[in-house]
């Protein structure tokens, strides 16, 4: 009998539950950012979310000062971390419940790397979480505490050239599942023990040459997989830092892991840059950047 395929459904409206804090910046002085220097605004993007062995909820993800357009990306060299009690989404999301603690992960922790880290995924293993983040090289680091961090081997190395970036880990069916960005494709690797990996394969190709997917991420519900990628267009003026941060993300559905190549989106949402994580049995996803500056978050459910 052939699945039924269940679309899923944002269920209400985006909560901003996470802004960061004035803080000082650690990461490496460029154009406009300065090492040291204190800054009031600062924007998050691609991040993700884990329950820590203190029974709280932890957000990880990019952040950097707020800069002009013209160097939009410049600074992003620190993740951000919030946190937040672990029965918050037992009930109505209240605006900022998500504590600021601080940027983690700065170059000064990250010797002989470089300065950019961009769009971390962890996934737990046991006692262990497993830290992923890009770019080029798709690095790996493990921690007990979501504190301190172990750096380990890079899982791969591609052509800087790629841009290799956005890595989600699922494990399913005794194997990981690693899928992320290079060129304006989502490409796929599979390993049984996180750390030898096999050659990618493509799995969904941008519509146009100068279109690019970003941040994709898989779930797999009720027999089937969904692929949730934000798109970028390749247009932009330039000169509006808000556009920057696209917000059409596409959802496809596949019986199989890796067949997206020719489906259509079967829902489309205004996200950018979402995760899909589950509490219990519920679905949340989460957007960056939009419709407010930091983490926003709405319910989801399949129908």
């Amino acid at each position: 009998m052939k699945t039924k395929v269940k679309v899923p459904r944002l269920v209400n409206n985006f909560v901003n539950v996470f802004r960061p804090e004035p803080q000082v910046y650690p990461g490496a002085s460029g154009n406009e950012l300065c090492h040291g220097q204190w800054y009031d605004e600062w924007v998050p993007n691609d991040h993700t979310f884990t329950m820590g062995p203190d029974g709280n909820w932890h957000i990880f993800g990019i952040t950097h000062p707020l800069t002009t357009a013209a160097n939009i990306h410049e600074g992003e060299d620190q993740l951000f971390h919030a946190v937040a009690p672990g029965n918050i989404f037992d009930k109505p999301l209240s605006p900022k419940c998500f504590r600021d603690c601080g940027t983690v992960l700065p170059p000064s922790e990250r010797p002989g790397e470089p300065n950019p880290i961009y769009a971390p995924f962890i996934i737990k293993i046991e006692k262990l979480y497993h830290i992923v983040y890009g770019p080029y090289a798709i690095r790996h680091r493990v921690s007990e505490d979501l504190v301190n961090w172990r750096e380990c081997p890079p899982m791969f190395v591609e052509p800087s050239q790629q841009g290799t970036r956005d890595p989600h880990i699922l494990f399913h069916d005794g194997k990981y599942y690693l899928t992320y960005c290079a060129f304006n494709e989502v490409r796929q690797r599979v390993s049984t023990d996180m750390t030898n990996w096999s050659d990618y394969r493509i799995i969904r190709v941008a519509p146009t040459e100068i279109a690019a997917p970003e941040s994709p991420f898989i779930v797999y519900h009720d027999e089937m997989f969904y692929l949730i990628f934000c798109l970028w267009s390749g247009v932009w003026d330039q000169k509006t830092v808000a556009q920057a941060y696209p917000h059409i993300t596409e959802v496809h559905a596949s019986p199989t892991i890796d067949g997206f190549m020719d489906t259509e989106p079967i829902a489309t949402f205004d996200a950018h840059a979402s995760e899909v994580f589950q509490v219990g049995k519920r679905y949340f996803l989460s957007s960056a950047e939009w419709p407010e500056r930091g983490i926003n978050v709405v319910e989801m459910v399949f129908e």
